[in-house]
């Protein structure tokens, strides 16, 4: 994953620290091990009993992440800022790899565009690749996350903003047959972002209008 820094002017719209938000360190406290107690060899198992193992518990944890942001919370009551950080950093990093991986650099923030072709790119050998890649890493359902932490929460919607994290939202609002529900998740999430930060919305406005150019040049690159 490009993962770098959380910019410390976002994690100020969340009250935190970069060093709050640093998931290497995160990951690397997550592997610790918990006790010495038990020293009997753990039974070896294949690769691809691991592989199955490790997805199905991302996604439990991936969907216990989901019900958790979709708690309904009261009045001024912010879903916790390091979850939220966490979740728009390390979750829309990842999002943002997979859409890398299956269009290169193509269509970032080109919110509306037609779906763009998956040939000459790096998923050129094996072009159904990336999809099983997203539908493996739960695209949608990490895009419905991010949707569900930005209902009604101004700070984190700007986090968003300012990590850098808003065009790879953007990219996501198109329809896909191979991946059910992507357009109506990926608009539901940049209808949370923009509700209540018009800051965010010049930043979608001004996305848009570089789409537009860009569209324009391309068009005009074909023609001559």
């Amino acid at each position: 994953l490009a993962q770098g820094p959380v910019p410390a002017e976002a994690c100020s719209m969340l009250g935190l620290d970069p060093a709050d938000l640093d998931l290497s360190r995160l990951a690397a406290r997550a592997r610790e091990p918990q006790a010495a107690d038990n020293d009997e060899p753990e039974q070896a198992s294949t690769a691809d009993e691991a592989a199955t193992s490790a997805s199905s518990c991302f996604r439990e944890l991936l969907l216990a992440a989901v019900e958790l942001a979709a708690i309904p919370r009261g009045v001024n009551v912010a879903f916790p800022p390091k979850l939220a950080g966490v979740y728009l950093s390390g979750n829309v990093a990842l999002i943002a790899a997979l859409h890398h991986l299956r269009f290169g650099s193509a269509a970032v923030a080109e919110t509306g565009a037609a779906l763009p072709s998956r040939k000459g790119g790096v998923t050129a050998a094996n072009p159904d690749a990336a999809v099983k890649a997203a539908l493996a890493c739960h695209l949608v359902t990490q895009l419905r996350l991010c949707g569900n932490v930005l209902f009604e929460q101004p700070q984190a919607a700007d986090f968003l903003r300012l990590s850098g994290g808003l065009p790879a939202v953007l990219s996501h609002c198109y329809a896909d047959p191979e991946l059910p529900l992507l357009r109506e998740t990926g608009v539901f999430a940049v209808r949370n972002a923009t509700q209540q930060s018009e800051e965010v919305r010049q930043a979608v406005r001004e996305l848009l209008a570089e789409r537009r150019t860009r569209a324009s040049e391309a068009t005009q690159s074909a023609g001559s």
